[in-house]
Formats: structure tokens, sequence, C-alpha cells
């Protein structure tokens, strides 16, 4: 089982956001094809009525050479309440999400040269996520209450 997965999901076409994504997704996924512990994926949430080869095809065009997954019903944008593409999910060995970010990130690549570093550090950082939104909820509560 691969340690870290990197997973690009709910791109469409035509969408010139999701391609540049997916293109950065995949230079990342290159730049760490070397490395065992990563998996990188596209996630296609397009209808079944387009085809695989059309899905490849497209990939090809946004010069994205990446695994692909397709969602033929979108049920992976229903459960995860995906409002927006392109999305990036980072999922650790273990299956937890550690990164949820919706819409374009014009830094993908650097960004998630880091995540994917630092999670390879055994840093939980969906943890520190929730501990810095505690502490901001704390801090609001404490500012509301004086004054």
């Amino acid at each position: 089982m691969k340690q870290l997965s990197g997973w690009l999901s709910g791109w469409k076409e035509p969408c010139k956001a999701c391609g540049e994504s997916l293109r950065q997704f995949a230079e990342v996924g290159k730049a760490r094809s070397e490395d065992d512990r990563f998996a990188f994926y596209a996630v296609c949430t397009e209808p079944s009525a387009m085809s695989n080869r059309a899905v490849a095809k497209l990939l090809e065009r946004w010069q994205a050479p990446v695994g692909l997954l397709r969602d033929l019903e979108a049920h992976g944008l229903e459960m995860l309440k995906i409002a927006g593409t392109p999305t990036l999910l980072v999922l650790d060995g273990e299956g937890r999400m550690q990164i949820f970010e919706m819409g374009a990130n014009p830094n993908l690549r650097e960004q998630l040269t880091v995540i994917l570093q630092r999670l390879g550090d055994g840093d939980d950082l969906a943890a520190e996520v929730l501990a810095q939104a505690e502490r901001e909820q704390k801090d609001y509560e404490r500012r509301v209450a004086l004054a």
C-alpha cells in the first residue's frame, strides 16, 4: 500500500484552471516518481458519455501524464460536497484526508511539494489545521466576551 496518495479530483472539460492544475499536479508526480510512497491520480467526474479515450486525450492536451480514475456517476463530488473544480485531495498512507483544497491554485506545484515532504516526514497536517481552527475559535469567543 502506498504511504501517501495525491488525488486531484472533480475536474471537468472545458476548464482552463483544471488543465493548469492537473499539469502542475502531474509535474509533482513526475518529480516523485522514484519514491514509491506516493501515488498520483486524476479523478475524472465527467459523465459516462465521455469515453475513456476522450478523457485520456484531454489529459494529453493538458500535458498531464498522470494515472486516471473515473467516477462516472460523480459519487465523490456528492459525498465530499465538492462544489467546484478543480479540487485537490491529499490522503496519507492510512487513507485519512490531510488536505482538501477547492479551486485553482497557481502555486500548486510548490505547495504540494512542501505538503508531500511534510507528510513524508510524518507530520499530521490535518491535525495542525484543526488545532489552528480551534485556537481561532477560542480567540473569537474571548473577544466576544470582552466586547
